[in-house]
């Protein structure tokens, strides 16, 4: 992505249509992406082994304390090898499958910008977006915004409120003398 921002407009459209053509770009991306890390991870691990080889070929000091740093550092140093391995090799196993899930369901993994979409419909009204560096002109805006909505909100609340048959049989109405209860026992 970094690249696109460096390379002119016909080499983009060049690259989208090769992508094209090759078929779905997200599953060529999984699939060089899983085929990277674990080609990595293969690296990793034979370097993480040759230097475990040549570790354990080297004899640990007399010293009690310079033993133990000497067995400190060999275990953090080999302990990074192994987890940089793992790390590696987790990853391109995970795009691995990712990238079999959308060969056999193509539809299975949704769409960012349709969940997005459908993620702000159901939160309701939104406030504006003000950030601290804002001028206090748009904080009075924003401010003014939330008013109205909260206005409309508790006008709303209190609609449904009196409205028969919305509240329990339990519940006292909101304007009935008897619903205020007295702690005064």
């Amino acid at each position: 992505m970094v690249l696109e921002c460096f390379m002119d407009w016909d080499a983009q459209d060049s690259i989208r249509k090769t992508n094209a053509s090759m078929g779905d770009p997200e599953l060529a991306s999984f699939d060089s992406g899983s085929c990277q890390a674990l080609v990595l991870a293969y690296g990793l691990w034979f370097f993480s082994t040759k230097v475990q080889g040549v570790i354990e070929g080297q004899t640990l000091p007399d010293g009690y304390t310079a033993r133990n740093i000497a067995i400190t550092v060999r275990t953090i140093l080999l302990g990074l090898c192994y987890l940089a391995t793992f790390i590696f090799a987790a990853n391109g196993v995970g795009l691995a499958g990712l990238s079999i899930q959308l060969l056999f369901f193509p539809g299975s993994i949704p769409d960012e910008e349709d969940s997005a979409e459908e993620e702000d419909a159901s939160r309701g009204p939104q406030l504006p977006k003000v950030r601290i560096t804002s001028r206090p002109e748009e904080i009075r805006a924003a401010f003014g915004v939330a008013e109205r909505l909260g206005k409309r909100e508790a006008q709303k609340a209190a609609a449904t409120a009196t409205t028969p048959g919305t509240s329990s049989a339990n519940e006292p109405a909101a304007g009935d003398p008897s619903s205020s209860s007295s702690t005064d026992a």
